[in-house]
């Protein structure tokens, strides 16, 4: 559902490192010039969010999970300029 994706393992969880992740990985599509890329995460996942609000996502919508009935999903852009 977005452009981006990491995940980190359940021992290094709350040390910054999926804020460290998301701001390589949105150097690097600055590089391979993108312009705007869309990072989403179920609504549910706090840490997801904080993470994504933390490096300047901004919310443009929730929507419902297609595939887990009840479930919403955040839906984040990223203005990418180097």
């Amino acid at each position: 559902m977005g452009h981006i994706g990491y995940g980190v393992r359940p021992s290094e969880r709350l040390k910054g490192c999926a804020v460290q992740m998301l701001k390589i990985i949105l150097q690097e599509a600055g590089h391979k010039k993108m312009h705007k890329v869309m990072v989403a995460c179920h609504t549910s996942n706090t840490g997801s969010v904080r993470v994504i609000e933390s490096c300047n996502g901004r919310l443009e919508n929730i929507v419902a999970d297609p595939n887990e009935k009840g479930e919403t999903i955040n839906r984040y852009w990223f203005d990418i300029s180097l």
